[in-house]
């Protein structure tokens, strides 16, 4: 494996997290609501699926449990307030990012030097993994990433090909019409609250049982964010999040790359990329869709709460 194909390999790897964080994202905001503390979310799951993975030795536990613990976190720290006492999603959103933040540091100051007691290995893709670049990229990454790609597709089928997923986009855009039609509206979202929360847990544990092997406060650094605007970034479609993470993911390792190259540009400037690509991407979109059609492709009751009786 050459530079550039490590480089790229690594871009795959760190995609993961995003993937998983911004499938969970879309759960949220294909059914109306906006979850913007993903940050925290993914720390949580990062911090006890390392914690269970070191003194369990087991890293499939440590996925396990970090799934669980963050779906319980999120239905908690969000869903209550939103869906039983109809507190505002923004306000929520954001200071479950730093409930977030800050109890996954205290959690894990004991954890901070403590090595994995294993790690996972790349596993190849027979045949594929053979194909002259492509093969080295792709198709021979540890597991947890063909399994981002394959919970994606399932979405994205779900969502387009099934009544289910018709029933999902019909509460995103009208919950007073789809509670009408007989679509159990608060209990869909609650379900689907714990699903996007167990993905951005799991995508916080990829990131520290996989692609860093080893648990830091704060070590998602900003991905939470990226992950929000990956969402955008994708259209709202779950298979535009596959390709939209991998170009994040490569933006994310400019910084290393960088370094590990010698590149005169310094690495801290480097690592501002993925941000402010984020920002610009986000905001011509907007001004393209709003010219052309005048809204965005959101759904049009993101961020809305559902009170029965009321349109």
């Amino acid at each position: 494996m050459n530079a550039t194909e490590a480089a790229l390999a690594l871009a795959v790897l760190s995609a993961a997290p995003l993937l998983y964080a911004a499938l969970g994202e879309l759960l949220h905001e294909k059914l109306g609501m906006f979850n913007a503390g993903i940050e925290g979310v993914m720390l949580m799951g990062g911090v006890i699926g390392y914690m269970v993975a070191v003194d369990s030795a087991n890293i499939l536990l440590g996925f396990a449990v970090a799934a669980i613990a963050a779906a319980a976190f999120n239905l908690l720290v969000y869903a209550f307030p939103v869906l039983v006492m109809r507190s505002s999603q923004i306000l929520v959103s954001f200071a479950l990012w730093f409930i977030g933040a800050g109890l996954s540091a205290q959690l894990g100051l004991n954890y901070v030097s403590r090595p994995l007691p294993e790690s996972i290995g790349n596993t190849s893709i027979p045949l594929l993994s053979r194909l002259p670049f492509l093969g080295n990229i792709f198709f021979r990454q540890p597991w947890p990433v063909y399994v981002a790609v394959a919970l994606t597709l399932v979405v994205a089928f779900v969502l387009k090909r099934t009544s289910h997923g018709l029933s999902m986009r019909a509460i995103g855009e009208d919950p007073a019409s789809a509670h009408a039609s007989g679509i159990p509206v608060r209990a869909w979202q609650t379900f689907y609250t714990g699903i996007g929360g167990a993905l951005m847990g799991i995508g916080g544990a990829t990131l520290t049982l996989v692609v860093t092997g080893t648990w830091t406060s704060q070590i998602t650094a900003g991905r939470g964010f990226v992950a929000f605007a990956l969402v955008i970034f994708a259209g709202w479609r779950a298979s535009g999040l596959i390709w939209g993470s991998f170009l994040f993911g490569l933006l994310l390792v400019l910084g290393p790359v960088g370094q590990a190259h010698g590149w005169s540009i310094p690495s801290s400037i480097l690592g501002m990329a993925p941000y402010i690509f984020t920002v610009a991407v986000l905001t011509f979109r907007t001004w393209l869709e709003l010219r052309r059609s005048g809204r965005t492709l959101a759904p049009a009751a993101l961020g809305l709460v559902f009170v029965r009786g009321q349109r």
